[in-house]
């Protein structure tokens, strides 16, 4: 699969590459060709891929995929679902998000996530604006967990965080915390590109 022309194809601004075997070295040659100026490439589906299954934080590939996500200045969705993120990958990523002016929604369900990552939200959400949903549904999120994502006045700003299926109890869940189930469809996809 060539991705040369990718970069120059404005036309293109959704690239749904969900379930298939792709592994960190491929994101990062797609981060490469999206991450220009000129892509028009607005929502990228990377779930269901072993991106960053037993990925090393301290490799090139990996500080080298940070760096051109940050540059993905045009991305408004994002979707990491169950791509094998870790505590520490997923953090990093959501401190990437601080650096993506029109990110608006990134998905990170089923990745075994805990309470660690849920106040990482908190924080950027202090400085991100345009952050509008997170998907957190399938993880290992708890009660502990929620009660940060309630106490932060820009987390509760948001439209929506999906917690479903995660150990937290149904209790503690109020909008914009959202206990259901997210179909990702196209028409809802195409509703974050221009």
């Amino acid at each position: 699969l060539s991705w040369c022309g990718l970069a120059a194809n404005r036309t293109l601004q959704v690239l749904c590459l969900n379930a298939n075997k792709i592994h960190l070295a491929g994101m990062v040659a797609i981060l490469e060709s999206i991450s220009s100026q000129d892509s028009g490439v607005r929502a990228l589906n990377l779930g269901g891929n072993p991106v960053f299954v037993n990925v090393d934080a301290k490799s090139r590939d990996y500080q080298a995929l940070l760096d051109l996500l940050r540059k993905c200045q045009g991305l408004r969705y994002l979707s990491l679902d169950e791509t094998g993120l870790s505590q520490k990958i997923a953090i990093d990523v959501l401190l990437c998000v601080k650096h993506l002016p029109q990110l608006d929604m990134i998905m990170m369900d089923d990745n075994e996530l805990t309470d660690e990552v849920a106040s990482a939200l908190c924080e950027v959400a202090k400085v991100s604006s345009m952050l509008k949903c997170v998907g957190f549904a399938g993880n290992k999120i708890t009660d502990a967990g929620v009660q940060d994502l309630l106490a932060s006045s820009d987390v509760m700003a948001m439209d929506a965080v999906w917690l479903g299926d995660n150990p937290c109890s149904s209790g503690v869940l109020q909008p914009p915390l959202l206990n259901s189930v997210f179909f990702h469809t196209l028409d809802f996809v195409l509703n974050y590109v221009d």
